[in-house]
C-alpha cells in the first residue's frame, strides 16, 4: 500500500488535516478536547507530525498550520486498499456512535432500501461520484471552517445476486 495509504490508516489524520488550520496557534490538547471521540495529546502530535512530514500540512513560524492542498480522496478506486477499508470502518463505526451520541439538530441520516437493475446500479454509482464532487466545491468555496464533518456514503447489496433465477 506504500506511504501514500498511511493517511487512510487512522481516523485521527483526515480529521487533524481539517481541524489543525481552523484552529490557528492551538496545542495538540486543545485540538485533542475538539476531537469527537476525544483523543490525547500525544495522538496529536503524532498525526500532525505524520501529516507535516507527508506533505498534507504545512507548519509556519508562529506553529499555524496550513493545507497543503484543499482536498485529500480515495476517488474512485477498482481495488479499495486496506487502510481505506479500515478507515472506511472506523467512520462507520463513528456514525453509529452519533446516532444516539450526537443531536439530531447536527447531524443527517437518511437512507434507501431499493429493487435495482445492474445498470441502474452503474448508473447510481456515477452519480454519487458527482455528489462527492458537488460537495467538494461546497465545502471548499469558504476558507473558513466552524466544525469538521464527516460525509459517508454507502451503497451495497442487501439480496443476493440473481434473484430472477428459479432455484
Amino acid at each position: 500500500e506504500g506511504e501514500s495509504f498511511r493517511f487512510f490508516e487512522d481516523w485521527k489524520n483526515p480529521v487533524l488535516r481539517e481541524l489543525a488550520p481552523a484552529m490557528p496557534g492551538a496545542k495538540p490538547l486543545a485540538m485533542a478536547h475538539a476531537c469527537r471521540p476525544e483523543v490525547s495529546a500525544a495522538e496529536v502530535s503524532e498525526s500532525l507530525n505524520f501529516l507535516v512530514k507527508a506533505d498534507l500540512l504545512k507548519k509556519d513560524k508562529d506553529g499555524h498550520y496550513a493545507q497543503t492542498d484543499e482536498v485529500v480522496t480515495t476517488g474512485p478506486m477498482d481495488v479499495t486498499p486496506l487502510a481505506v477499508r479500515g478507515l472506511h470502518r472506523q467512520m462507520g463505526e463513528f456514525a453509529l456512535d452519533a446516532i444516539e451520541n450526537v443531536p439530531q439538530d447536527e447531524r443527517h441520516f437518511s437512507g434507501l432500501t431499493i429493487g435495482i437493475t445492474r445498470e441502474a446500479y452503474e448508473q447510481i454509482v456515477q452519480r454519487i461520484a458527482e455528489f462527492r464532487k458537488d460537495i467538494i466545491a461546497i465545502a471548499t468555496r469558504d476558507s473558513a471552517t466552524d466544525e469538521v464533518y464527516r460525509l459517508n456514503v454507502q451503497f451495497f447489496p442487501m439480496t443476493k445476486k440473481s434473484l430472477n433465477k428459479k432455484d
